[in-house]
């Protein structure tokens, strides 16, 4: 009789650890493909994460790129600008020169003109002195 109550509990052992090794089986299983999933995830995170650098590095060129050219074609702008107010000025200067010469042709008119009435009223007087001295002589 204790060696069958040893049996049953021998047998009961033996279902206990059988249950017990099918649990510990199916646990196994559960972790395994939790891993699994874990593994998936952490690939499609290293992906995605890569394709963020790449895309940021392609950006960040794209910026510097653009930046470079903008840049260029400021510095250009400049210089156009730069020989356009040059050749302005140069024009003032010569709108300048041109101004004073006319001024003094101008002067130099005006003086002429002044002379030249001043010498018209000269033979003026002078004619009207000889006409006086006609009239005196005519009486």
């Amino acid at each position: 009789t204790q060696q069958s109550a040893a049996k049953s509990k021998a047998s009961a052992s033996a279902k206990a650890l059988s249950a017990a090794n099918s649990k510990a089986s199916a646990a196994d299983s559960s972790i395994a493909s939790a891993q699994k999933s874990v593994d998936q995830a952490e690939a499609k995170l290293a992906a995605a994460t890569q394709k963020y650098q790449k895309e940021q590095k392609i950006a960040a060129e794209k910026k510097a790129k653009a930046d470079k050219k903008a840049a260029k074609e400021a510095k250009k702008q400049k210089k156009a600008a730069e020989k356009k107010a040059k050749k302005l000025k140069k024009q003032v200067k010569a709108e300048q020169k041109r101004m004073k010469e006319l001024q003094k042709k101008k002067a130099a008119a005006d003086d002429a003109k002044a002379k030249a009435a001043k010498e018209a009223a000269k033979e003026a007087a002078e004619l009207a002195n000889q006409a006086k001295k006609l009239e005196a002589l005519k009486k």
